[in-house]
C-alpha cells in the first residue's frame, strides 16, 4: 500500500514546482511552488527525467502554465481576492510506496497519474515525478488549484480530502496487487488499537469543537482568547506557534496538530477574524438599513438582495444562512449575528410596526455552545462480521469490500485497517462502520461521487448476510399515523416523541387489523424527543440501537381500537387510488405516443436509448471543445500580456542581455504562447475576450445538454416502468389460456 498526504501551496506556485524538481530543498530564494517542481523533476531522482510527466501542461514550463490558467480564471470569473482559499496556488501530493511492494518505477508512475485523474476528474493541470533515490519509490505531484476547465478553485476540505486521496490510492494499489496479505491474517492496525488512539486524542477534539464554534462569531483576538477561556480552552500566543490547553490537559496542543489547513495558527486566526469582522458588520448594517426601508418581510428580502447583494434561506434544520451574491462561496450563519437582528425578529417587528434594535446576549456563551453542540448526532460504530465472499482484496492497510452501488451493479469500498478486527476463533474479519460516515465507491478504476452512509452500508451488508430481523407487533396507542410511505410511532414513557419506519419494514393484516414491524438488533434507528411548546428550534434526532428499541416496544401493553381499524381501512383506500392513478398515467402515456403493444413500446425505448447515447456523445464532444477553447484563451492572454515586454527587449540594443535576464520568465511565457498558437494556426491578434465569451457560451450549452440528458433519462425510466407493467398484464391472459388448455386436456383424458 501507499502512504499519501496533501500539502497546500500558497504564495507563488513557481516555488512549489521548483522545490519538487530541485535537488537542493533549502533554496530559500525560490518560491514555494517553483521549489516543489524543481525538486520532483530532478534528474538524479527521476532516472534522468524519464519518470516525469505532465497532464495538460509541459513539466518544464508548468509554472508559467499554472499561472496562465489562474490569469484566465480571473478574466472569466473575476478577482479571487474575496474568495476563501484565494491565496492557495497549488497543491502538493506525496504518494509513498512500501519497500516491501514489488513495484516498478514505471508502475508507480502510472498509479500516480491514475490517482490524480480520478481525484481531479481531468479538470486540473498537474506535474508528476516518480523518485527512485530512496529505498521506497514515491511520487510527488503538484496540481494547479485552479481548474483549466471550469475556472473554479479545488476545494480542499481538512481530513476529508486527505481521506479521499488515500481511499483512491489504496484502491488502485489493491487493484495492482500491492501489499496483499495471506488470507486470514491480522492487518497492520486494528479497531481496538484505533479506539485507544481516539481516546488519547479526545483533548484535540474538544479544543477543535470549541475553537470552531468561536471562530464562527468572534471578530478580534482579545475577545477570542477571553471566550476560549470561558469554554475551558487556554490559548498561548507568545511563541512561534499558538498552543492550546483544555481543562486538565497535561501537555499543550500545538496549532498544527488541530488542523492541516492552518486555520488555528496565528495567521489563520487573524485571517478568519478579519473576515468575520467584515461579514458580520456588513450583514448587520445592511439588515438595519433594509429594515428602515421595508414595510413587509417580502420588501425586506427584495431590498436586501437588490441593494446590498445579500440573500438568505433556511436549511433543513430551520437555521438561516446568509449568502453574499457579489462574492463566491462566502456565507454567514444567522446565529453569529446579534440576537435582535434575526429573520424571525425582523418578521415580528415588521408585523407589529415596531423598530428593530440590537439586544444584549442574556444567555452565557457556554450555554449557547452546549446547546449548539447537542444538536449534532454523535457517530455510532456498528460491528459487521464479513463473509469471505464480500471481500475483494486483503491488504495490510485494510479491506476492499464489495457493495451494491445502487444501480444493480457491484462496486468497491475500502475499509481502513483502523476499523477492522481479525477474529482468530472465527477466522473472519469484523469491520466497524460509523453510521454517519460517508463511504465512497471506487468503481471500475474510477472514483465516483456516489457514496453510502455507514448506516446504509451496514444494513446492506447484514441483508446480504441474511441476518434475521425481529418481527414485533405494535400497540394501537403507539401508532401516530400510517401511510403508504410507512408508519410513525411514539413511546412517550421512554421519551420518544416520533419514530418513523419505512413501508418495507411494516406489515399490516387486513383481516385482523394488526400492525407489526421488522427491526434488527444491530441497526441504528433515529427518533425525536419531546419538545417544549415555547421552543422554535427543530427537534434534533437521537440514535437508538435496534435491540434497545425492541425492549422499548416490548414494554408496551398491546391494545387494538376502532381508531386503528379506521386508519388501516383509510390506508387501503389510498393505496388503491394511488395504484389506479399510476396505471391511468401509464396508459395515458402509451395512448399519447400511440404505443399499442410491447413491440411498439420496445421501439420507443430503443429510440429513447439512442437519444440518451447521442446526448452523452454531444456532451463529451462539447467538453473537449471547452477544454481546447480554454487552452487557446490561456495562450492568447499570455501572448498579449507580454507582447510589449518582448518588443521592448528586442529593441533595447546593448541592454538586451540584461533585460532578457530580468524578464526571463515573461519572455519564456511569451515564447511558449507564441509557439502554441502557431501550432494551432491561430493568429495572436485574435480578441481573447471573444474566445472567453465563446467558453462561457459553451458552458451554458453544456448545462442545457445536461438538463436535456436528465429529462431523457427520466422519460426512459418511465417507459421502462411501463414495459414492466405491460409484461405483467400480458401474463394474465396467458395464464388464463394455460388454465383452459390444462382443463381441456383433463376432459380429453376423462373421455
Amino acid at each position: 500500500m501507499a502512504v499519501t498526504k496533501i500539502l497546500q501551496i500558497k504564495r507563488s506556485h513557481k516555488e512549489a514546482l521548483e522545490y519538487i524538481m530541485d535537488f537542493d530543498k533549502t533554496n530559500k530564494e525560490k518560491s514555494e511552488q517553483q521549489q516543489a517542481i524543481d525538486y520532483i523533476t530532478n534528474d538524479l531522482k527521476t532516472s534522468e527525467g524519464e519518470l516525469v510527466s505532465g497532464y495538460n501542461c509541459d513539466p518544464s514550463f508548468s509554472v508559467a502554465e499554472f499561472a496562465m490558467t489562474q490569469e484566465l480564471a480571473r478574466e472569466v470569473k473575476g478577482n479571487y481576492r474575496n474568495v476563501g482559499g484565494a491565496d492557495i496556488r497549488a497543491h502538493h501530493v506525496i504518494q509513498s510506496f512500501s519497500p516491501e511492494d514489488n513495484i516498478t518505477p514505471e508502475e508507480a508512475h502510472e498509479i500516480g497519474k491514475k490517482l490524480m485523474q480520478e481525484m481531479l476528474g481531468g479538470k486540473h493541470e498537474f506535474v508528476i515525478a516518480t523518485h527512485i533515490d530512496k529505498e521506497h519509490i514515491h511520487n510527488h505531484i503538484v496540481f494547479n488549484a485552479t481548474s483549466f476547465y471550469s475556472h473554479t478553485k479545488f476545494r480542499c476540505v481538512p481530513y476529508k480530502t486527505a481521506s479521499q486521496i488515500r481511499s483512491i490510492s489504496d484502491k488502485l494499489c489493491a487493484e495492482h496487487g500491492l501489499s496483499v496479505l495471506p488470507e486470514k491474517l491480522p492487518l497492520k492496525n486494528n479497531y481496538q488499537q484505533y479506539q485507544k488512539y481516539r481516546t488519547q486524542t479526545t483533548y484535540r477534539v474538544q479544543i477543535r469543537k470549541r475553537m470552531s464554534f468561536l471562530l464562527e462569531r468572534e471578530t478580534n483576538l482579545e475577545s477570542l482568547v477571553s471566550h476560549a477561556q470561558e469554554l475551558g480552552v487556554t490559548m498561548d500566543l507568545t511563541g512561534k506557534h499558538v498552543t492550546y490547553n483544555f481543562e486538565d490537559q497535561k501537555r499543550n496542543t500545538r496549532d498544527e496538530k488541530l488542523s492541516d489547513d492552518g486555520r488555528f495558527t496565528k495567521d489563520g486566526l487573524k485571517e478568519r477574524l478579519k473576515q468575520n469582522e467584515m461579514l458580520i458588520s456588513r450583514t448587520e448594517n445592511s439588515i438595519l438599513e433594509t429594515f428602515e426601508k421595508s414595510l413587509s418581510i417580502e420588501d425586506f428580502e427584495r431590498i436586501l438582495k437588490n441593494e446590498f447583494s445579500i440573500s438568505y434561506k433556511r436549511n433543513r434544520k430551520g437555521e438561516v444562512q446568509f449568502e453574499f451574491l457579489d462574492t463566491e462561496n462566502l456565507k454567514l450563519n444567522e446565529r453569529v449575528l446579534n440576537q435582535g437582528l434575526t429573520i424571525d425578529k425582523i418578521t415580528e417587528q415588521l408585523r407589529k410596526g415596531m423598530p428593530l434594535v440590537r439586544e444584549e446576549l442574556t444567555i452565557p456563551l457556554k450555554e449557547v455552545y452546549e446547546e449548539q453542540a447537542q444538536t449534532a448526532v454523535s457517530e455510532i460504530d456498528s460491528p459487521v462480521l464479513l463473509d469471505d465472499s464480500m471481500i475483494e482484496k486483503i491488504t495490510k492497510e485494510g479491506l476492499l469490500i464489495r457493495a451494491d452501488n445502487g444501480t444493480g451493479q457491484t462496486g468497491h469500498i475500502f475499509i481502513d485497517a483502523n476499523h477492522v478486527d481479525f477474529l482468530p476463533k472465527e477466522k473472519k474479519y469484523q469491520i466497524h462502520l460509523g453510521d454517519q460516515f460517508n463511504y465512497y465507491f471506487m468503481e471500475n478504476g474510477k472514483q465516483t461521487n456516489f457514496f453510502l452512509k455507514g448506516e446504509m452500508l451496514l444494513r446492506q451488508l447484514e441483508t446480504k448476510l441474511e441476518i434475521p430481523r425481529h418481527t414485533i407487533e405494535i400497540s394501537a396507542k403507539n401508532i401516530q399515523s400510517i401511510s403508504e410511505k410507512g408508519v410513525s410511532l411514539n413511546f412517550e414513557s421512554h421519551g420518544i416523541s416520533r419514530f418513523f419506519l419505512p413501508k418495507e419494514f411494516v406489515h399490516y393484516n387486513k383481516m385482523s387489523k394488526k400492525v407489526s414491524i421488522e427491526l434488527s438488533n444491530n441497526w441504528n434507528y433515529y427518533y425525536q424527543k419531546e419538545q417544549s411548546n415555547n421552543s422554535k428550534k427543530k427537534i434534533p434526532y437521537e440514535p437508538i440501537k435496534g435491540k434497545d428499541l425492541i425492549k422499548v416496544i416490548e414494554d408496551q401493553s398491546p391494545m387494538l381500537d376502532d381508531h386503528l381499524k379506521y386508519k388501516l381501512n383509510n390506508l387501503d383506500r389510498r393505496l388503491s387510488i394511488k395504484h389506479t392513478k399510476e396505471l391511468a398515467e401509464n396508459l395515458s402515456l402509451l395512448r399519447k405516443n400511440k404505443v399499442k403493444d410491447i413491440p411498439g413500446l420496445m421501439k420507443t425505448i430503443d429510440e429513447l436509448m439512442s437519444q440518451v447515447d447521442s446526448t452523452r456523445v454531444s456532451i463529451k464532444s462539447l467538453e473537449e471543445k471547452i477544454g481546447e477553447y480554454n487552452t487557446v484563451a490561456k495562450f492568447l492572454i499570455t501572448y498579449q500580456k507580454y507582447y510589449d515586454t518582448y518588443v521592448s527587449v528586442e529593441q533595447s540594443g546593448f541592454q538586451k542581455n540584461s533585460l532578457s535576464m530580468k524578464f526571463k520568465d515573461e519572455l519564456k511565457a511569451f515564447e511558449v504562447s507564441k509557439n502554441e498558437l502557431e501550432k494551432r494556426g491561430i493568429s495572436p491578434n485574435v480578441d481573447s475576450n471573444k474566445v472567453i465569451e465563446l467558453v462561457k457560451e459553451n458552458h451554458t450549452q453544456e448545462k442545457v445538454l445536461q438538463e436535456q440528458l436528465t429529462s431523457q433519462e427520466t422519460n426512459l425510466t418511465r417507459y421502462l416502468q411501463v414495459k414492466e407493467l405491460l409484461v405483467e398484464l400480458n401474463k394474465v391472459p396467458q395464464k388464463e389460456q394455460e388454465k383452459k388448455k390444462q382443463h381441456a386436456k383433463r376432459e380429453d383424458l376423462e373421455r
